[in-house]
């Protein structure tokens, strides 16, 4: 039997399943679900990791974005800049996890209210790193669907070392391993299209192509190295659901050669190592 969701993406594509119309050039959206102060425990490692987030996204050199960042409080090192916009979200119920679909669902509900435009928008980790020409990649692309991340990094938080994460054989996929994997196309103006889209996504990542190809939305790959993958600093989602161990193996199995992993840090404007 189907999941229920594959069912609603199919009836999505009968009933309300055309393209958005999107602004040209495109907008980007990012969205970042942040762990509060009172869930991290010493917060300041997790604010560490942010700022090397927004420091990949200051990088971009596509001009036309913003950055929607979903937290209980709000974090000291977030831009006081226009394009930035801080959702606040209440307290997290004792006994719940990791509470990032409750944040997606805020600043989803936020976009339909606030903009009167559409956008291509990524639910993006808030210890991910950005390759600096992602932002155009996608906005050349405006292919009015969307675009899948399957080529980018696994990096070791405490070494800095990388490792591909790509197609090919004995490899994984970025977008299987990985939530900061994707791009949507939303019409914000549409609020019931956007909002049902998002809905019967989900945060289940390796679901969204599947998911979107039977909305009649696929994705496309986007060419080249995309994002990297930040592991091994004991506070991410994998960590978590103790999944560290296995991904430090994978490291240690396609670490890149020194060279090849000088030039991908340069590539994404990280120092040296």
């Amino acid at each position: 039997m189907d999941d229920p969701k594959e069912y609603l993406a199919r009836l999505y594509r009968l009933t309300l399943g055309r393209a958005p119309a999107l602004p040209d050039p495109p907008v980007i959206q990012v969205m970042i679900p942040m762990i509060g102060r009172a869930d991290a425990g010493d917060w300041d490692p997790h604010l560490s990791r942010l700022q090397d987030t927004l420091e990949s996204i200051a990088r971009q050199d596509y001009d036309s974005f913003r950055v929607l960042l979903a937290c209980q409080d709000r974090p000291p090192n977030l831009p006081d800049d226009p394009r930035y916009h801080f959702v606040p979200v209440p307290p997290k119920p004792k006994g719940r996890g990791v509470d990032h679909r409750h944040k997606t669902r805020a600043m989803l509900d936020y976009s339909v209210r606030t903009f009167e435009d559409g956008a291509y928008a990524m639910n993006l980790d808030a210890d991910d790193i950005l390759h600096p020409r992602l932002f155009r990649r996608v906005a050349e692309g405006n292919n009015g669907r969307g675009y899948l991340i399957s080529d980018g990094y696994m990096m070791d938080a405490q070494t800095g070392r990388l490792a591909r994460l790509d197609d090919a054989p004995g490899r994984v996929p970025f977008w299987k391993i990985c939530g900061s994997c994707a791009f949507f196309a939303l019409d914000f103006r549409d609020a019931l299209r956007s909002s049902l889209r998002m809905r019967i996504l989900g945060k289940a990542h390796l679901d969204y192509a599947r998911r979107q190809r039977l909305m009649g939305l696929p994705l496309d790959d986007l060419p080249g190295p995309a994002a990297i993958y930040v592991v091994n600093h004991g506070g991410s989602v994998s960590d978590h659901k103790g999944k560290g161990a296995a991904r430090l193996r994978y490291l240690e199995k396609h670490r890149l050669a020194e060279a090849e992993e000088a030039a991908a840090r340069a590539e994404f404007g990280l120092s040296p190592i």
